[in-house]
């Protein structure tokens, strides 16, 4: 009697427990997923969204980099074989990508900011930008008329050379803004984001000004409202130490505008391209870079920096897009 009792409890229990996973499936079927779960898929789906709808990224350079030459290597990559308009401060150029996508173009600095602009002809492309500083009055700390010793030890050699391969590793950027704030030489400004910044500087600091005439200052010269760029690397609590601190004048609007378009007409000096959904007139004038008027006609393809003088537009720069058919033609042959 008690084997058979037993028996019926086991029964029991093992038909529950069938019964309750069976029930755990059911809910684990019908349930929403969870915050977790819809995170993993979205991101799988913007991951694969990313690779395949990939745009354009620069890889060179990098926003707020400082510049010591004259002019810096603009690189990136987007898609195969397509046209880029890249546009420095007193020049444009207009070029394609190659193959795997790579591009490159140098693009000469004026001094102080530049702001380069960047755009290929994809639908609804962006124009990017990226500011840089060209500055060749980079204090390291160290004098280049230095002379080395003839009694130093060969290990203080070493170390020099170690000290100047390290100043060269460092990565020197720029912050921008308004001074808000002067205590004790470090300076407090708030930048074109409208973000406060912390800029410390010391006896190896240099200053100068370049508003009108460039000249050489102290930091007492410095007052609360001046637009500066300082130079220098940034520490682990986002504070510059600064190399070098420039009095400017702050940047105005960007007035160069890049298109690539489809000529709707033209007449005596005057263009209306079609862009997109909308349509643009502007004004050839006394000079410009690319083809005379004469060259350019109804239909034509076309990459475009125009210039918005208060709402008046005029072509700086102006490329047939079928040119570069032509030259790839003679390529191949």
């Amino acid at each position: 009697m008690r084997k058979e009792v037993i028996t019926a409890v086991l029964l029991g229990i093992l038909f529950g427990l069938i019964i309750a996973f069976g029930i755990y499936r059911a809910n684990t079927a019908l349930r929403p997923k969870s915050a977790v779960d819809t995170s993993l898929e979205e991101q799988q789906e913007s991951d694969t969204a990313t690779t395949e709808g990939a745009q354009l990224t620069i890889t060179n350079p990098q926003n707020y980099d400082i510049v010591t030459e004259s002019s810096v290597m603009v690189a990136g990559l987007t898609r195969a074989n397509d046209f880029i308009i890249v546009s420095g401060e007193n020049e444009d150029f207009v070029i394609r990508s190659e193959s795997n996508g790579e591009f490159a173009q140098e693009v000469d600095l004026i001094p102080a900011l530049n702001r380069i602009l960047i755009r290929h002809n994809r639908p609804n492309g962006a124009v990017n930008s990226v500011t840089v500083v060209q500055s060749s009055n980079i204090n390291f700390g160290t004098s280049d008329d230095e002379e080395v010793d003839e009694a130093e030890s060969e290990s203080s050699l070493e170390q020099r050379i170690e000290d100047r391969l390290a100043a060269a590793r460092s990565i020197l950027k720029a912050m921008l803004g308004f001074v808000s704030d002067i205590v004790d030489g470090t300076l407090q400004i708030t930048n074109d984001s409208g973000e406060i910044r912390q800029i410390s500087t010391s006896e190896t600091t240099t200053f100068g000004n370049i508003v009108n005439t460039p000249a050489d200052i102290e930091v007492s010269d410095i007052a609360i409202g001046d637009y500066i760029i300082a130079m220098g690397n940034i520490d682990d609590n986002q504070i510059l130490d600064a190399a070098r601190v420039v009095v400017t004048e702050p940047p105005g609007e960007l007035t160069r505008k890049l298109y690539f378009a489809a000529i709707q007409s033209i007449e005596s000096r005057t263009i209306t391209i079609i862009s997109g959904e909308n349509s643009v007139e502007a004004t050839f004038p006394r000079s410009w870079k690319g083809p005379e008027i004469a060259e350019l006609s109804e239909g034509d393809e076309i990459a475009l920096v125009l210039i918005d003088d208060d709402g008046e537009l005029t072509v700086r720069t102006i490329e047939l897009l079928s040119s570069f058919q032509s030259d790839d033609a003679e390529q191949d042959n």
